[in-house]
Parts: C-alpha cells; sequence; structure tokens
C-alpha cells in the first residue's frame, strides 16, 4: 500500500509570514486610532474658528475690540480633544475680505472704512497622541482658521432688479444716517450692488461691499480695475420690492398745499398733478405726502425739500438741472415711489433720499454723489458714480438687517 503524508514547508514558510502581518494589522489599527483622534480634534477646532469668526464678525462694524473680545469669548467657549481651546491657543484678527480675489488683509488702521471681516485661527501644537508613541510620534499639531465678513450675503444697497448697468467708474461705500453724517467713523463696508439678473460695469469698479447677480446670471466687468470688499458671486433667492399703494397717494396727498416757485410760477401749469419746474427757478417743498403723473425739474431749476416728503410718481420723471435738493441731508426726508416707465437723476448738488422703482428704467447720469439707496427695475449709470448706501434707511424701507455675518472661508 502506498501512504502519502503532508509537508509542513509550506506551513513553517506561512507561518512568519502571519505573524508579521498580525503585527502589521495591528500597528494600522493603532495608528488608525490616532488619525481619528487627530481627524476629530480637527474637526472640533473648526467649529471653534467658524463660532469665533462669526462673533467676531458680528461685531466689527462696531468696533475693533469688541469683535476680538467677542472672537475670543466664543473660541474658547468650545473643546477640542476634551480640553477647552485656550486663549493663547485662539487668534482673532479684525480685516477685510476683498472677494474678487479671496484674499483677506489685515486691518492696519489707516483705511477710511471700517473692517468687514474677522480672522479666526486656532492651534494646538501639543495634541498628545496614543499608539503613534511606539513608532516615534509624541504629540501631533492641530491648526484650523475661518474667515466670516459682517453684512453679506443679504444684498442690502443699490438694485437693478433687472439690470444693472454701469457707464464709468463706481464707488460704493455705506454709513449709518442714525449714527450722524457720513465721513470718518460713520463709513462702513455694505455699498452692495445687486440684481436678479446680470451686473455689466464698464468702468473702474471699487465696491465697499457684496456684488451679486442673479442665479444663472453673470456679473462683467470691462474697465482696468475691480476691488470687490465683499462677497462676489450670486445670492439667494430673488430680491422684490416693497409694496406701495400709488392709488391712495393719488386720492390723498398733500399737493394743495404747494405753492408758487420762486419766481411766481405755477409749478403745475394748470393741472395739480404734472410738477413743472424749469429755467432758473426753485420750488420750495415742506414735508408732505405729493402724488405727480410726471415730474421735470430742468435748466438750473431746483426744487428744495425741508421735511420729510413721499413722492409718489405714476409716470416719467426727470430730475436735471439743479437737482432735487434735501437740505435736511438726511436721506429718510425724502422717499420716492415710481412707477412710471423712465427716471433721471442728475444736478450738481449730492442726492439724499430713497428710490423705490420696480418698474422704472432708472438713469443716473453726471458726477454728483448719492446718499441713500436706489431700486429700480434697471438701473443705469452713466459717467462718475459714487453711491453711500444709508444702512438706516434699507433697514426702515426693506426691513433688511444688513450686518447679518457670513462664513467666507
Amino acid at each position: 500500500m502506498v501512504s502519502f503524508q503532508k509537508s509542513n514547508r509550506k506551513r513553517a514558510a506561512v507561518g512568519p509570514f502571519v505573524a508579521v502581518s498580525i503585527v502589521a494589522l495591528v500597528g494600522c489599527a493603532m495608528l488608525a486610532v490616532d488619525v481619528g483622534h487627530m481627524y476629530v480634534a480637527n474637526e472640533e477646532m473648526q467649529n471653534a474658528v467658524d463660532a469665533s469668526a462669526l462673533a467676531g464678525a458680528s461685531a466689527v462694524c462696531e468696533s475693533n475690540a469688541l469683535a476680538v473680545g467677542l472672537g475670543m469669548q466664543y473660541a474658547t467657549h468650545n473643546k477640542v480633544a476634551g480640553q477647552p481651546v485656550g486663549q493663547h491657543e485662539a487668534n482673532v484678527i479684525v480685516g477685510y475680505w476683498e472677494g474678487s480675489t479671496h484674499t483677506f488683509f489685515p486691518f492696519t488702521g489707516t483705511e477710511p472704512t471700517r473692517p468687514n471681516a474677522v480672522r479666526s485661527i486656532g492651534t494646538r501644537p501639543d495634541l498628545p497622541l496614543f499608539f503613534a508613541r511606539l513608532f516615534g510620534f509624541i504629540i501631533a499639531n492641530v491648526e484650523r482658521d475661518a474667515v466670516a465678513t459682517s453684512g453679506s450675503g443679504t444684498c442690502a444697497g443699490i438694485w437693478g432688479l433687472e439690470l444693472i448697468d454701469g457707464d464709468g467708474d463706481l464707488i460704493t461705500d455705506s454709513y449709518d444716517s442714525s449714527k450722524g453724517a457720513y465721513g470718518t467713523g460713520n463709513i462702513f463696508n455694505n455699498g452692495d450692488i445687486c440684481s436678479n439678473r446680470d451686473i455689466v460695469l464698464e468702468g473702474g469698479v471699487e465696491i465697499h461691499g457684496d456684488a451679486m447677480n442673479g442665479a444663472d446670471y453673470s456679473f462683467l466687468t470691462y474697465g482696468s480695475s475691480m476691488e470687490i470688499w465683499g462677497v462676489m458671486g450670486a445670492h439667494r433667492g430673488e430680491m422684490f420690492a416693497p409694496p406701495f399703494d400709488m392709488a391712495a397717494a393719488q386720492a390723498t396727498n398733500d399737493n394743495a398745499t404747494i405753492g408758487l416757485t420762486d419766481r411766481g410760477r405755477d409749478p403745475f401749469g394748470g393741472s395739480l398733478w404734472d410738477l413743472n419746474v424749469t429755467g432758473n427757478d426753485g420750488l420750495t417743498l415742506a414735508g408732505g405726502t405729493y402724488y405727480f403723473t410726471s415730474a421735470l425739474i430742468d435748466g438750473q431749476a431746483t426744487v428744495t425739500v425741508t421735511g420729510p416728503t413721499t413722492m409718489y410718481i405714476s409716470g416719467p420723471a426727470d430730475f436735471t438741472g439743479g437737482g432735487l435738493i434735501n437740505i435736511t441731508q438726511d436721506p429718510k426726508n425724502l422717499i420716492i415711489y415710481s412707477t412710471g416707465a423712465t427716471m433721471t437723476i442728475d444736478g450738481t448738488a449730492g442726492f439724499y433720499g430713497g428710490v423705490i422703482a420696480p418698474q422704472t428704467e432708472v438713469t443716473l447720469t453726471g458726477t454728483s454723489e448719492y446718499f441713500g439707496t436706489i431700486m429700480a427695475k434697471t438701473l443705469n449709470m452713466f459717467g462718475n458714480t459714487v453711491m453711500h448706501v444709508d444702512e438706516r434707511l434699507i433697514f426702515d424701507l426693506l426691513g433688511i438687517e444688513p450686518e447679518v455675518p457670513l462664513l467666507v472661508e
């Protein structure tokens, strides 16, 4: 009888390989524990700096010290690997976010506008490891950062609902009229330009605020320079004009209180609805509510408002010549609602007021400065335009809070 016996040579060869493999697998498992530990620690630090940046950005328009203080407070309220983030592990920096280059610049103290962003950096250089010690790795470094801006993503400023078209240099920023006149200490970065469709600008662009076009539309520039000190991109949802009652203004208004012009002329030319001031003439309007089927100011003529004034215009409006002058220089004291097809605003004096004209093609010409807000169906800007958005007016007219923090990095 022939018998066969299995050889043990193969088993002997496999045995050492299995032993080595088990050691390698155990080593990998131990390293996986540390990798997971580091991953969780990084996520916890990211949560800490996100909360810190958002908290700081919520106060950056008030003061640098408050922004840094809140940023530090929210960073240290978070834990990483079971231990609170220490003040020595958090660094909160106040500065500016430039949306077109996606870059953060620290505040130097020489810029005219208030900072609009906060960067928070969290670092734990001595996170202890467990099994990696067997391989000579005792500690790991955890470092994360985040940037948040104030007043971004909500689009609170200047609207051309169906188009913004600029031919000339454009500069925007913002201020809060409830804090006083525009100037040092009251200049902010909420001079947003917004459209539900395209924004097309053909001159130099310096936007101290967001530049937000509609979804599936574009922001196009053809000038030699562009700076967007805020968020650049498509905004969420679609913007609509606030409701207003043109018929009610037609039925009840203060037109009958309007007197003669400076030259003793009837500004209506016999009609109670068509405002017409021309030549070198002038007209003064006391505070009130007025309704016009058309409005014309041309030549060197001026119309001056001396108190809270609301105009409802159902037809074409041409405010050129010497201009429509709000002598109070408070934008809330001159609000214009329009359903007419066209409106032109020009003049040598600065325009202080709010224009809500969702069915109107509004054209800005000349080199005047504009203080307040404008919402038009289409907004055309010819010449060099400077817009100072009044944040208080935005809130009063539209209920939009312009200072809402947003993570951008």
